[in-house]
């Protein structure tokens, strides 16, 4: 009988041992998910707030860029109303210029012709005294 009682309160003792492990290993569990359901709730508030983050960088971009955007618009509109005026100052100076330019030229050759005729008549003039000259000698 006293074996028994031995064998009864071992078995008793086991149980006991089992059943806390088991408990301990069932409050370990439980505290790990715990932690896991933690973790998951701050991964989770983490995303949103750098999906807010990013969604507000996004929009400040897309601000940012239609200023951008309009500025240059609006300066290459200059840039087109300047070249704009530039080729029609430049279209009226070269029209300007062309009928000038004949017209300079015409005068120009007009001035030149008459110097070389006033030359030639001046050289013809030379001439004929010295051949009057030649003549009176001989």
């Amino acid at each position: 009988m006293a074996s028994k009682v031995e064998e009864s309160l071992k078995d008793i003792q086991d149980r006991l041992r089992r059943e806390k492990r088991e408990q301990e290993l069932q409050d370990g569990l439980a505290k790990a998910e715990a932690q896991v359901k933690d973790l998951e709730s701050r991964i989770s508030t983490e995303r949103v707030t750098w999906v807010e983050t990013l969604k507000g960088q996004l929009g400040q971009r897309g601000i940012a860029g239609k200023g951008l955007e309009s500025h240059f618009e609006v300066r290459l509109k200059e840039l087109e109303r300047r070249w704009h005026e530039e080729k029609l100052e430049l279209g009226a100076g070269a029209q300007e210029a062309r009928t000038r330019k004949p017209t300079a030229f015409k005068k120009e050759f007009e001035l030149q012709l008459e110097k070389e005729m006033a030359g030639s008549e001046r050289r013809i003039g030379q001439v004929e005294a010295e051949r009057d000259g030649f003549r009176k000698r001989a």
